[in-house]
């Protein structure tokens, strides 16, 4: 039987790989940004400039390998979905914490801001608990060919 993929992990791929489109220059801008202030703690420097470029790039490969239904890219995924979530949860509460944020003093602002940051949040949390479903999991499990 022959391995047959469901639309959501067609999009789930798709939602992985537009990450990677979105997410690389972004992360690029971030890392000019912080090379400025690198030389105050560069062992800081060097832990964000890893963690700024290893989610793109396991992004791509999590994408490819859910189109590809990879035993592996499921795991990868559930991996980057954690941390995506993370980060947006960590950005939506530090801006809480933050009292001294004179750019945000903007209702609009802080809808945006915080919308964003919820949304994104969810998202990925709802990616996490589909690809942990038992019926998604099968998929990935299956062999490729008539072999059974």
């Amino acid at each position: 039987m022959e391995k047959k993929k469901s639309i959501g992990i067609t999009l789930t791929g798709v939602v992985f790989l537009a990450l990677d489109i979105l997410i690389t220059p972004v992360c690029m801008l971030m890392l000019m940004g912080l090379q400025a202030a690198s030389s105050k703690n560069a062992l800081m420097f060097l832990l964000v400039y890893i963690i700024i470029t290893g989610i793109p790039i396991i992004s791509l490969f999590s994408g490819i390998g859910l189109l590809l239904l990879k035993k592996w890219s499921r795991i990868c995924a559930i991996v980057t979905a954690t941390a995506m979530s993370l980060v947006f949860s960590g950005y939506g509460i530090s801006a809480l914490l933050d009292k001294k944020a004179n750019a945000m003093n903007t209702f609009l602002f802080k809808f945006i801001f915080y919308s964003v940051c919820s949304i994104g949040a969810l998202s990925f949390a709802l990616i996490i608990f589909y690809l942990t479903r038992p019926k998604v999991k099968e998929q990935f499990n299956r062999p490729k060919s008539g072999v059974q």
